[in-house]
């Protein structure tokens, strides 16, 4: 899985790219994913999705994630 990961006003974004590639994420995986000692770490997940129409929409997901 590719992704960022970006840092703001003390918050840590890591964005995937659901428009290029196939990813899924289970409540397991998002916890694994967002351990600060055993994964990427981070606060927030941000997934940008297929628009179901280009010409209108952009979807986002985001997950808040606790630390």
């Amino acid at each position: 899985m590719q992704f960022s990961k970006m840092h703001g006003l003390g918050n840590d974004f890591m964005v995937v790219d659901a428009v290029t590639q196939n990813v899924f994420f289970s409540p397991e995986l998002i916890r694994r994913l967002a351990d600060r000692h055993l994964g990427v770490g981070f606060d927030q997940l941000l997934v940008v999705e297929p628009p179901y129409d280009p010409e209108l929409d952009f979807p986002l997901s985001h997950l808040q994630c606790r630390r």
